[in-house]
């Protein structure tokens, strides 16, 4: 019998939804991981998306944007460590 962790990948990589799958799943440990070391900074900061490798965070002022870049080598390393099969070439923070 196969496992769901197995079956899962291969039947959305069959659907064309694989990368897809990884973006949601980066972006989501990127939120969850701000959520946790960044509490105050969770109504100002969203965790947009995965695009072309390069994680994207959106932050409503400019004070957010300092500090989410003071931390961004932190989510990046994290976000490596909890999804080791996606690549992942960067952070780029913004100011929405």
């Amino acid at each position: 019998m196969d496992r769901l962790s197995t079956v899962l990948p291969r039947v959305l990589g069959r659907r064309g939804f694989a990368v897809q799958a990884q973006a949601a799943l980066v972006t989501f440990k990127a939120r969850t991981w701000l959520q946790e070391y960044c509490p105050h900074l969770t109504a100002m900061v969203e965790v947009r998306m995965l695009k072309e490798g390069e994680l994207v965070i959106s932050c409503a002022h400019s004070i957010a944007l300092q500090e989410v870049q003071s931390v961004s080598e932190d989510v990046l390393q994290f976000v490596r460590r909890e999804c080791p099969l996606v690549p992942i070439a960067g952070l780029r923070v913004i100011r929405s």
